[in-house]
């Protein structure tokens, strides 16, 4: 909790976002998981942390065109977002649309580095 203290008032809410969002999953409670997410989102719509959690919520709960809408975002805003580029390549792949932009999306994840392969997932 001081680590919070010390954090700008938008970092600490982030995070308070991002945390009650996962323990809202882990206890099985997934969409109110994704309304803190929204609700957090629509107060700081430039933090990519959370819209990448959303994006992965989204696409967790089978809303495919809004988490590749948010992937996108987080990608313009980072390119080298080696979870975003994975979530999205993965998206696509899953959805078997666009699969040349989907292999770049998750060579680009690979290229950079990105271990987290296996879930994809920040929260």
């Amino acid at each position: 909790m001081t680590a919070m203290r010390d954090q700008p008032p938008s970092d600490a809410s982030s995070r308070v976002a991002l945390e009650l969002a996962g323990a809202l999953e882990k206890s099985g409670e997934r969409g109110r998981g994704v309304r803190v997410l929204e609700d957090a989102r629509g107060r700081m719509p430039r933090d990519l942390e959370l819209t990448l959690a959303l994006a992965q919520a989204y696409d967790r709960d089978k809303k495919p065109d809004a988490a590749e809408r948010l992937y996108r975002e987080v990608i313009t805003q980072d390119p080298l977002d080696g979870a975003a580029l994975n979530g999205l390549g993965r998206s696509l792949a899953d959805r078997k649309e666009r699969l040349a932009e989907a292999a770049e999306l998750v060579q680009r994840a690979l290229a950079g580095g990105f271990a987290g392969l296996g879930t994809g997932q920040r929260w």
